[in-house]
């Protein structure tokens, strides 16, 4: 390995070390926001540190065809290190940002959502819940009216059939009750 190479080398792995700074802030903050259960929370974290040391080895792969050296891993500590003193703030404040940038957004699609999409379909519904209702009530109405205007045409007729006769006329009530009556006797036996 070359001069060229073992420095090439080395600062990658100092911007790798910077870079693992960063993810594992931003890793932090997510775990924080997500609060899942321990299992899934650890199955999150061993996925990310899979993930962020085959980047670091697919690095290393890159720069110097995969050899690893100690003063490789003393670079990613200074990498760190270097986020951690002089940048770890700054990105927490950028982050947060992002996130909240992330969330208004994510918001707004919600709402816009909820007004072209969701709303429109509510008031259709309403309004189709309305006109049936309405159909209901204008036929309810004329049922009622026609069975007035029944009522006042069969009245005559009624009146004019003797009262000995009428006694087997049955009014409505009369004949709900003669009907209970006979299915409760059955219901007996």
């Amino acid at each position: 390995m070359t001069i060229e190479i073992q420095f090439a080398s080395f600062f990658s792995m100092i911007v790798t070390g910077f870079y693992l700074g960063c993810m594992f802030d931003t890793n932090e903050r997510i775990a924080r926001a997500i609060k899942g259960h321990l299992i899934f929370n650890f199955i999150c974290q061993f996925v990310f540190w899979l993930i962020q040391s085959m980047l670091i080895f697919y690095g290393l792969v890159r720069v110097n065809g995969g050899q690893v050296r100690l003063y490789f891993l003393i670079a990613i500590i200074f990498g760190y290190w270097l986020y951690f003193f002089l940048f770890r703030k700054i990105y927490q404040l950028i982050l947060e940002k992002i996130i909240q940038l992330i969330r208004t957004l994510f918001l707004t699609f919600l709402k816009i959502i909820n007004l072209f999409l969701i709303k429109p379909v509510k008031f259709v519904f309403q309004a189709f819940l309305t006109v049936v209702n309405l159909v209901i009530m204008v036929v309810m109405k004329l049922f009622s009216f026609l069975l007035l205007i029944l009522s006042w045409f069969f009245r005559p007729i009624f009146l004019i059939i003797p009262k000995n006769m009428r006694k087997y006329l049955v009014s409505l009530p009369q004949l709900y009750s003669k009907i209970k009556d006979i299915v409760g006797k059955r219901k007996q036996k």
